[in-house]
């Protein structure tokens, strides 16, 4: 018995004890910042192309613009062509003992920016609504719409992964699947820290200070949730940008106080500051890569764990 449990105590500790290869060390790193680059320039030169926004710094919002369903059509064949192609560039991510397939997802993501560079701060969408409140449910309907658009270049990269599947018996597995229970209780911290977060840093309305806003509340809420329930997929982390920015689109609709200056006030108006588009970009991409660190930290804790 005792031949056994020490048998089974050796296993255990040459598992956690293995060698992992660091997919984000200076070469890891360096590909993912080629796949961003790659598709900064690709979301620039296609919003120069398409005049989205007809008026650089003037609309952030692409359901406001006179052809909303051409440039929403346009920026889904963005995001779906940038996902693909970063894939190709940045290719698989070894989280700890788990393989990531969305570093290419995170490059268009974080390449989604350009078109928030070129659209300017949310105001100018605020002032064209007739100082109708009507604009946050339009502004929330483009959210939803936009992570439908990720969700779909989400699933196009799992499929597009099969092709690249290796016939290596030894290759790390991808990361099981999660309990749904413990991934929605995932999605629920994550979203509540992200808006404690945002409340405080989403002081203006700026791009820069929005863009930043986004990308930090994501990143802190995906650790902080990642504490909680340990999940292996980072799409329970991804998806909690929406329901942030709905749910503050929602609460200025019932109190359009700052609607006439386009600066959204009250205790929560910090969620209604940033744009659809910097919480489905930047967002959403510094929530998986908050999901990243957060999963290669729980992990080596395991690691010491097992070695004690």
């Amino acid at each position: 018995m005792r031949t056994r449990m020490e048998s089974d105590a050796m296993a255990m500790k040459e598992f956690f004890s293995r060698e992992i290869p660091n997919t984000l060390d200076w070469a890891g790193r360096f590909r993912l910042g080629c796949g961003v680059v790659i598709c900064y320039a690709l979301f620039w030169q296609t919003s120069r192309w398409a005049a989205i926004p007809p008026l650089r710094g003037m609309n952030v919002s692409l359901l406001s613009m006179p052809s909303a369903a051409m440039g929403i059509g346009i920026v889904a064949a963005a995001v779906i062509l940038g996902t693909l192609a970063g894939r190709l560039i940045v290719g698989d991510l070894l989280i700890a003992t788990d393989v990531q397939i969305e570093g290419g997802l995170v490059a268009a993501l974080l390449g989604m920016s350009a078109l928030c560079v070129r659209g300017g701060p949310l105001r100018f969408v605020l002032f064209q609504s007739d100082d109708h409140p009507s604009v946050f449910l339009m502004l929330a309907g483009e959210l939803v719409l936009l992570f439908v658009i990720t969700g779909i270049a989400w699933w196009l990269l799992i499929k597009f992964e099969s092709l690249f599947a290796h016939s290596d018996e030894n290759q790390t597995p991808h990361a099981e699947p999660d309990a749904i229970s413990t991934g929605l209780m995932a999605t629920g911290t994550h979203a509540l820290v992200m808006a404690a977060c945002m409340v405080f840093l989403a002081a203006s309305d700026d791009t820069q200070q929005t863009l930043a806003a986004a990308l930090i509340s994501a990143l802190l809420a995906s650790m902080a949730a990642h504490v909680a329930f340990p999940v292996r997929s980072p799409i329970w982390f991804w998806i909690s940008p929406m329901f942030v920015g709905v749910v503050g689109y929602w609460i200025a609709y019932f109190n359009p106080t700052g609607l006439p200056i386009g600066f959204p006030q009250g205790p929560l108006g910090g969620l209604a500051r940033a744009a659809p588009l910097d919480y489905a970009g930047i967002g959403a991409a510094g929530a998986i890569m908050g999901f990243w660190i957060a999963h290669r930290w729980h992990i080596e804790q395991a690691q010491q764990a097992a070695a004690a």
